[in-house]
């Protein structure tokens, strides 16, 4: 909160105690922990209406990262869902986090790509690192989205395919490598 707090007063201009900072974002955390289990609720009762556009294309994901928090190690998963604007970038994005174990967080997911307009989508893809917990959640919620391997872990598995032919740290696997 201290960190915060100056980050804040650098930002803004304004002086606010590390425990000011620490209480508002603990009542935003809050708040915005029980708005997103209002909407989980209404969507998992058939409540929660569509949103009235059409989505063209959704793209979503997910991701687990170890972050510092309450004195101890802990995985805060993150995800987000995305349209993408004309040519390239980004045209809508929402996201989601959360400290809850896989499942709980995928019902979080999933309700995300609802209210971004998975309902009305017939074009779903779902981007993750290849961990198991991912392709769960993906498989349990959009069974027939495209689900696609980021490039950074592809490509760590095709080095691993480049050093099993080759031999680890050769040039002919390297130069295999380069072609593919």
């Amino acid at each position: 909160a201290r960190k915060a707090a100056i980050e804040a007063e650098l930002m803004t201009g304004i002086h606010l105690s590390h425990s000011t900072v620490q209480r508002i974002s603990k009542a935003a955390g809050q708040q915005l922990s029980e708005d997103w289990k209002s909407s989980e609720d209404l969507l998992w009762t058939e409540k929660l209406p569509d949103p009235e556009r059409k989505v063209p294309k959704l793209h979503t994901t997910m991701d687990g990262e170890m972050i510092f928090v309450g004195k101890r190690w802990r995985e805060v998963k993150v995800g987000v869902a995305y349209e993408r604007a004309e040519g390239s970038g980004v045209s809508r994005a929402a996201y989601c986090a959360t400290l809850s174990p896989a499942a709980e967080f995928g019902r979080r997911w999933r309700t995300l790509n609802h209210l971004a307009g998975a309902g009305k989508c017939r074009d779903i893809a779902a981007l993750g690192d290849g961990a198991d917990w991912i392709w769960k959640e993906v498989g349990k919620y959009h069974p027939r989205c495209v689900q696609i391997l980021d490039d950074m872990h592809g490509i760590d598995h095709i080095w691993n395919v480049a050093n099993a032919r080759f031999g680890e740290g050769s040039a002919q696997g390297s130069e295999w490598m380069d072609s593919q």
